[in-house]
């Protein structure tokens, strides 16, 4: 089965060869289509790709880097959208490419350092899951953007951007650990453990270093009592009428009328 670049690639010589008077045929070269050129012709694309990068501005995530300090720009992030369907929260989203090299041969991710896997394995959390009655889990917000990269290390996550054609391209830095760095997953979870060291109402001290906890679930609905609709997860159904929900990226089943 054709990828979808080879299909495309199909399509752009059918669509642009030609037979010359010698008999020759002319060909156009398949570039590859650029971001600015994707959006012009993909409305759809452009209404959700222009608003969610305003939205990183409107949320202080991102800041525009001017003129006069855009030679401090260390590395600059290719980014594309990415439609994630099963998601019960964000189907749409941009993400930034840390594996682009440069002209040295190194991408960002190859001059970071991963740190420790310092959560709870995986094993004991299933084995929570199966000792106590209730179950009750819950999805921090945004998780890696509630923390800031202090500056100048920032200028290492630099994106050009320009909501259109007839604009000039601005560059921009985003000021919060992101999704896909290598250290990214080390650097969040330390930061919450650092915040819980001192603190014990974990909603309420969560709240207070920006992480704002969502997605809330539990095996017993009277445990979610209190808890604002939008902030509950949206299970996955199945036709039998079963609801299951996910916890760490694996699938939990959560029937209401089984015990756990």
């Amino acid at each position: 089965m054709a990828t979808k670049e080879e299909s495309e690639c199909e399509q752009h010589f059918a669509n642009n060869f030609s037979r010359l008077p010698s008999g020759e045929y002319s060909v156009r070269l398949p570039l590859k289509r650029t971001l600015s050129e994707k959006l012009s012709w993909n409305s759809l694309l452009k209404e959700q790709y222009s608003p969610f990068i305003k939205k990183f501005l409107d949320l202080n995530h991102m800041s525009l880097v001017s003129q006069e300090l855009s030679s401090c720009c260390k590395y600059f992030l290719p980014h594309h959208s990415v439609l994630k369907e099963d998601s019960t929260t964000t189907t749409f989203r941009i993400v930034f490419d840390d594996s682009e090299t440069t002209d040295t041969g190194y991408c960002l991710n190859d001059v970071l350092m991963a740190g420790p896997i310092i959560q709870p394995k995986w094993f004991h959390i299933l084995i929570r899951f199966r000792t106590y009655p209730v179950a009750l889990t819950a999805d921090i917000c945004k998780m890696y953007r509630c923390v800031r990269v202090t500056s100048p290390d920032s200028y290492f996550q630099c994106i050009q951007w320009r909501d259109s054609p007839q604009k000039d391209i601005e560059i921009f830095k985003l000021d919060t650990v992101r999704y896909g760095t290598k250290s990214a997953l080390f650097q969040s979870v330390c930061a919450m453990h650092q915040l819980l060291m001192s603190v014990l109402q974990t909603a309420g001290i969560l709240s207070r270093g920006n992480f704002k906890l969502r997605k809330w679930c539990s095996s017993h609905q009277e445990v979610l009592n209190g808890v604002a609709y939008e902030d509950r997860e949206q299970y996955l159904k199945f036709n039998d009428g079963s609801d299951i929900t996910k916890a760490r990226g694996a699938v939990s089943d959560i029937l209401a009328q089984s015990e756990i």
